[in-house]
C-alpha cells in the first residue's frame, strides 16, 4: 500500500521522483507500471544518503526517459462521475 499523498502524485501530471528506502514490497507488475510514471531512485540505509540522492538526480537529469500516467487508470475506481466511486464501492461490499 502507498500513502494517500503518493497516490495523488501518481495521478497528477506533474514529474514524481520515488525514493525506493526499501519499505514497500510491490507487486512486480506495479513496480513496473511505477517505474513507467516516475524517476525511482533506490535509497539503502546503510550508505551515504546524500551521495545517492545526488547520483539518482544526476541519472535523472542526464536521461532521456518520458514518463506517464495514462497506464495507470486499471488502478483506479474513478471512472468520470464521483456516483460511479460509491456506487463501485457498494458493489464490492455486497459482493462480500
Amino acid at each position: 500500500f502507498l500513502a494517500t499523498g503518493a497516490v495523488q502524485a501518481l495521478f497528477s501530471e506533474k514529474p514524481v521522483i520515488y525514493f525506493d528506502i526499501g519499505l514497500r514490497n510491490l507487486h512486480r507488475g506495479f513496480l513496473a507500471d511505477l517505474k513507467e510514471r516516475c524517476a525511482v531512485i533506490p535509497i539503502d540505509f546503510d550508505r551515504e544518503w546524500a551521495r545517492q540522492i545526488t547520483r539518482g538526480l544526476e541519472a535523472i537529469q542526464d536521461g532521456e526517459m518520458v514518463y506517464k500516467n495514462t497506464h495507470l487508470a486499471k488502478y483506479s475506481f474513478h471512472r468520470g462521475s464521483q456516483l460511479s466511486v460509491v456506487s463501485e464501492i457498494f458493489d464490492i461490499i455486497r459482493s462480500h
